[in-house]
């Protein structure tokens, strides 16, 4: 019987599926992998490789929830990595082994965009009424602009009718703030309201359009 270990996988390939809140300050990105079964008669399972920032070998990873780098993922042809903190690119392949253990070859190379990840301050960081606010720079080949929202809104609308509604019933809510056109990766804040949580989040915009968005963080004035 042929090796499986001559035996390739057609196509690794790979969607993100969202983004969720990880254990502060960062937040992560949710990655789900599908790949084309093996021709083999005899497999007993899969493995996933990954490395964040380079697709040179070995894949070594440790970041996902799901443990380090390989991960036997079973007899399946799907699987979803959690927690992978953003501002990283991660570079994914295969492999499929048999009931000895033998393993093919690695599939082709995967891999997920970038996305900024917010640095600081942390998650509901106690912080003094100016803040520096920074997030993470993009790869070098990635020309971006950025856009920072903040304000007392925990979902950041930036509707006009709806922050002057809110603003009657709640005398310590703060209309949110749009900063277009940042060229650094950080912003300072100034003159906050004492003892109020703020929210902010930051969109990266290339040249074509294309965007990469953080998820929602917060931090909290003396």
């Amino acid at each position: 019987m042929q090796s499986i270990a001559k035996l390739p996988l057609a196509s690794l390939t790979m969607v993100i599926a969202g983004l969720l809140f990880w254990a502060a300050p960062l937040l992560a990105q949710v990655v789900q992998l599908a790949w084309d079964p093996s021709t083999s008669q005899d497999v007993a399972g899969y493995k996933i490789y990954y490395k964040a920032d380079s697709s040179e070998l070995p894949l070594d990873g440790v970041e996902a929830l799901e443990g380090p780098s390989p991960i036997d993922v079973g007899n399946v042809t799907a699987f979803t990595l959690n927690e992978l903190p953003e501002g990283s690119i991660y570079y994914f392949r295969a492999t499929a082994y048999d009931s000895t253990g033998y393993e093919s070859s690695l599939s082709n190379l995967a891999f997920s965009e970038w996305l900024p990840a917010i640095l600081a301050p942390g998650m509901n960081e106690i912080v003094d009424s100016s803040v520096v606010l920074v997030w993470s720079p993009p790869p070098d080949d990635l020309d971006l602009t950025f856009s920072l929202v903040y304000g007392t809104d925990p979902e950041l609308r930036t509707n006009i009718k709806s922050n002057k509604g809110r603003l009657k019933k709640d005398p310590t809510f703060i209309p949110t703030m749009l900063i277009d056109n940042l060229a650094d990766t950080s912003y300072t804040a100034n003159d906050l309201y004492s003892g109020i949580t703020y929210y902010w989040q930051v969109v990266a915009t290339d040249g074509s359009g294309q965007q990469y968005t953080t998820g929602i963080s917060s931090f909290v004035t003396e």
